[in-house]
This record gives C-alpha cells, structure tokens and sequence, in this order.
C-alpha cells in the first residue's frame, strides 16, 4: 500500500492530505475539505510526478530569460501551481548554472534551480552594453 501526504493545492484551504493508494487505484483520502480536492487526490494519482522546467525573466542579462527547472519531479497540478507562483519575478544577472533562485516556492516543498549561466550586461568604455560572464 502506497501512502501520499501533501498540502492540497485545489482551493484556499491548503488541506492536509492523506491518500492511501493500492497499484494507483484509490483506497481513502484523509483531510480534504472540498469536492475540487478529491479530484485532484485522483489525478495525482494516474499522472505521476515529473520533472519540470520553465523559463524565467532576468534583468541586465545578456539573454531576456533563463531556464529554470525544479529541484525534483512535481505532479502536474503543482506545475502549474509553480508557474502562477513565479510568473511576475524576475531575477538579477549574473547566475551561475545550479544556482536555487527561489526556495520552498509557495511553500510547496520544491526549489527553482537555474539551468545555465546567464551573464550580465555591463557598459563598455565605448558606452555599447557588453555582456560580461557570471560571477
């Protein structure tokens, strides 16, 4: 038997979660308030955790954007939990590859880690923006 605690992310109550399962197949859910929870409780248990990347802005790098992945596999919901969560930041360049740009986003137990380097830009003597390797 397969035992899954977790916050539920379906509404505004963030309930705590007990599912027990049997080769996917759901046996009880403890803690759920609402309707919109079980289900979720259901699909997370026929689509498995995955890795999951995306990319996020960064100010006075050489690129607009770097990629950003998460410190391990999340069930699709929290995926895009993730996304809504981190949409409006942005991060200052340099970044160096393996870096954690945001711990524990939204409280939901997983780290962003930047993917690649991302230089910054600095003027040159000349005034032209140049861009410069990470720090």
């Amino acid at each position: 038997m397969e035992i899954l605690n977790y916050n539920c992310i379906g509404c505004l109550n963030r309930c705590r979660v007990e599912v027990q399962a049997e080769a996917r197949e759901l046996i009880s859910i403890a803690g759920i308030r609402c309707k919109r929870g079980i289900e979720l409780a259901r699909r997370r248990l026929i689509t498995p955790p995955a890795p999951f990347a995306l990319p996020l802005r960064i100010v006075n790098g050489a690129a607009s954007h770097i990629e950003a992945r998460t410190s391990e596999p999340v069930p699709p919901d929290v995926a895009r939990a993730l996304t809504i969560a981190v949409r409006k930041l942005s991060f200052s360049a340099p970044i160096q590859a393996g870096a954690v740009l945001v711990q524990n986003v939204g409280g939901m137990g997983v780290d962003l880690i930047a993917v690649a380097d991302a230089a910054s830009v600095e003027p040159s003597a000349s005034g032209v923006l140049a861009p410069s390797s990470p720090a």
